[in-house]
């Protein structure tokens, strides 16, 4: 099963699922942001450490976590808590970077492990 959620990978119906998490974790920070008029970082810091988590736990499931992608994911887990929305800015390149490689994987295996080292 493990290996079948591997070769499968990210596909665009999960990236876009993941994309739309980003949107609404952004959604609600900003919401938050605006409700306690600038002092929404006492609670920001719950909805982007739940984002945090489920997108780090996406990624695994679908055998594309590594130290790097886990790691870009502290940027927006760190602005988002301060108030600046960032999950979208984040995800949106990494799941087309993602779904890029795969599909070049297909059409050109050495162009798509060059990538895959970007």
């Amino acid at each position: 099963m493990a290996d079948d959620q591997k070769k499968d990978g990210l596909n665009w119906l999960t990236g876009g699922g993941m994309i739309a998490v980003a949107l609404l974790v952004d959604l609600t920070t900003t919401i938050i942001t605006v409700i306690t008029f600038g002092l929404g970082f006492i609670i920001n810091w719950i909805p982007n450490l739940f984002a945090f988590m489920s997108f780090s736990v996406w990624l695994t499931l679908k055998g594309e976590a590594n130290f790097k992608r886990i790691g870009i994911l502290i940027a927006p887990l760190v602005a988002g808590s301060a108030g600046v929305p960032g999950w979208t800015a984040v995800i949106w390149p990494m799941v087309a970077k993602i779904i890029a490689a795969k599909t070049l994987g297909n059409v050109a295996p050495i162009a798509s492990r060059a990538l895959n080292k970007i």
